[in-house]
């Protein structure tokens, strides 16, 4: 008898790890699927209708929703939460800051975007200067609107660049 009820114990302790092991895995799971569903973002374009244009003399121009501030300082300007950076290059080494790996054209010049990331960086074909394009904080330090990779889309979709890129100086 007493080595049955010892069998017995084995088994129900057997089961009842089984039955905490599949609980855990499934609560696992729930709390992995949880943190996607969330984590998941909103890809889709934003319509850029009612827009309003902005031009810089640096040869680039691009649509940005009307209810958000846009803060130009220097080579810097910000609109939004993204910032467009130009980025002179050295006259003696023009070397950018990033390497543009995947021969993309856009409008005719190098670049590299990356819309999952939110970033893009533009050369122009002088060797003088590129555009750097990130998600960024504004000034502030809290972001006038959540930049999605659609709301980035859409703004990289409204960029323009001309040949006054080509003409930035470089650094002396």
């Amino acid at each position: 008898m007493k080595h049955k009820t010892k069998h017995i114990k084995y088994i129900i302790g057997f089961f009842v790890i089984i039955l905490i092991l599949i609980l855990g895995y499934c609560y696992y799971n729930k709390q992995k699927n949880n943190r996607s569903e969330s984590s998941k973002e909103d890809t889709t374009p934003v319509p850029i209708t009612n827009w309003i244009p902005y031009s810089s003399s640096y040869g680039f121009s691009f649509m940005y929703p009307a209810n958000l501030k846009i803060t130009v300082k220097n080579d810097l300007v910000e609109v939004g939460g993204i910032i467009v950076k130009i980025e002179k290059l050295n006259c003696q080494n023009p070397i950018p800051k990033k390497i543009i790996e995947s021969g993309t054209k856009f409008y005719g010049f190098k670049a590299e975007i990356n819309e999952p990331a939110k970033t893009a960086y533009i050369c122009n074909n002088t060797n003088t200067a590129c555009l750097d394009i990130t998600k960024g904080q504004n000034y502030g330090g809290i972001l006038e609107t959540k930049i999605t990779e659609g709301f980035f889309h859409s703004f990289i979709s409204s960029l323009n660049l001309n040949k006054d890129f080509d003409k930035i100086a470089c650094l002396k």
